[in-house]
């Protein structure tokens, strides 16, 4: 018995930069992603400017002996004190709270690439994918994260890129490092 000729699928012929392929759409997604996390405009929330200050504080510890910081102060810490905010403060004196919410933006964008190909792996398929990180970027939470400058998005990013890392061969060598970063941001 013959098979019956199926014609090649028209998106890879065309290539993979071609209009409706999923690179471009996973493209699209993110301009989204990253169009609905800045649209959000508010002033600095308390945990923002906690962390903040305490990264600002810990790079003066580092950078120019500055005495330490109490640790009444980093009991308040939900993460490690010395994984996001020395980011955030990096970020905040780049150019201000603006540039340490880019920074969010950025790792939630870069969480939403991991969670595509987390399902595009798991699932052999890149169209599962592209559905699972448009679910994803639609969720409120994660439009809110990429506008806030705390640990979350660190966290997000992080175990992510854990989950990524688990399902990709002999990629689960890595994950429960990353992993435990996602536990300590």
């Amino acid at each position: 018995m013959q098979k019956p000729g199926v014609d090649p699928d028209p998106a890879a012929e065309r290539g993979p930069w071609a209009p409706g392929s999923p690179r471009t759409i996973l493209i699209g997604i993110f301009v989204v992603q990253a169009f609905l996390s800045l649209r959000l405009y508010n002033s600095a929330y308390r945990d923002e400017a906690l962390q903040l200050w305490v990264g600002h504080s810990e790079l003066n510890t580092w950078f120019r002996n500055a005495t330490q910081m109490d640790d009444t102060v980093l009991a308040h810490f939900a993460g490690s004190p010395y994984v996001y905010p020395p980011y955030g403060a990096l970020m905040d004196g780049i150019a201000g709270l603006s540039t340490a919410r880019l920074f969010s933006t950025i790792l939630m964008v870069w969480a939403t690439g991991f969670v595509y190909g987390t399902a595009k792996k798991f699932f052999h398929d890149p169209k599962i994918g592209l559905w699972a990180a448009g679910a994803f970027v639609t969720a409120q939470s994660t439009q809110f994260l990429g506008h806030f400058a705390t640990f979350d998005p660190m966290a997000v990013f992080f175990l992510a890129a854990g989950l990524w890392l688990a399902v990709r061969d002999y990629g689960w060598v890595i994950a429960g490092p990353v992993g435990m970063l996602a536990v300590s941001a």
